[in-house]
């Protein structure tokens, strides 16, 4: 139910904990910098590749989408559609993103293969910014319905606890 990690190179603490159909994470910055949390969704998740992805801002703060899981490694279905909403706790300087190597500003959608977004930001030494990422197999208002249902807080520490009590 958590785990921490310190990224070297962009010098930064990200933390992650869950629900069940909800990732909490927390990244601390220990210098002023400018900084980015990208969203991949063009590469692997799990056993097999995203493909086919849509992305949607809402605002500064959360934007929504889906993509394909195809390729599995161990049978299954030719294809899953996966369904997600993103939040975060503060909002983006600005949303850009990618496609492929081709790379794009101010972004309100983005669609294809190899894409992915960068919520930017300037922080300070001790600043946090805090993601959640709510998913759902049939669509976008149930992965928004998983959001509001299992993480209604922004208490990082809170939802780690409940979730070590679930995993004990």
């Amino acid at each position: 139910g958590y785990q921490r990690l310190y990224l070297r190179d962009p010098k930064v603490w990200v933390e992650l904990t869950s629900t069940e159909r909800v990732s909490f994470y927390r990244f601390k910055y220990p210098e002023d910098m400018a900084t980015q949390i990208l969203v991949n969704l063009g590469g692997y998740v799990g056993n097999s590749t995203m493909t086919n992805a849509a992305v949607k801002k809402i605002n500064d703060k959360e934007f929504e989408g889906s993509f394909s899981s195809v390729k599995r490694y161990w049978g299954g279905p030719k294809e899953v559609k996966i369904y997600f909403v993103i939040q975060l706790d503060k909002e983006a300087k600005s949303l850009d993103g990618w496609k492929g190597k081709e790379l794009l500003t101010g972004i309100n959608q983005l669609n294809g293969d190899s894409v992915g977004v960068a919520a930017k930001y300037d922080v300070k030494a001790g600043d946090e910014i805090k993601m959640k990422i709510a998913i759902s197999y049939t669509n976008i208002d149930n992965a928004r319905k998983n959001l509001n249902e299992e993480c209604t807080t922004w208490d990082f520490d809170e939802v780690r606890n409940e979730s070590r009590q679930v995993w004990n």
